[in-house]
């Protein structure tokens, strides 16, 4: 169960991230090159959950540990950057 939590954590936190940039571009009124910004901002962090899920299956199989590489801290971060 805790190991889930862990996983599901590691997945949401850029997940959220990017969904946010997202509706951002959706419905702010932004400048324009706050859309570039944005989408780069996306494309990071969709990057990042695509790590995530190959250290899983890395882990999965058992070829190296899984590394937390990943902090709310970086969320933050970029959260407030946006606002």
């Amino acid at each position: 169960g805790r190991m889930m939590a862990a996983l599901a954590h590691q997945l949401r936190t850029p997940l959220a991230a990017a969904m946010l940039y997202a509706s951002n571009l959706r419905d702010a009124e932004l400048s324009p090159e706050q859309p570039r910004k944005f989408a780069g901002k996306i494309l990071s962090r969709l990057g990042h959950l695509e790590r995530q899920v190959r250290d899983m299956l890395i882990f999965v199989r058992g070829d190296v540990a899984l590394e937390n590489v990943s902090s709310l801290g970086e969320l933050f971060e970029e959260l407030g950057a946006v606002m």
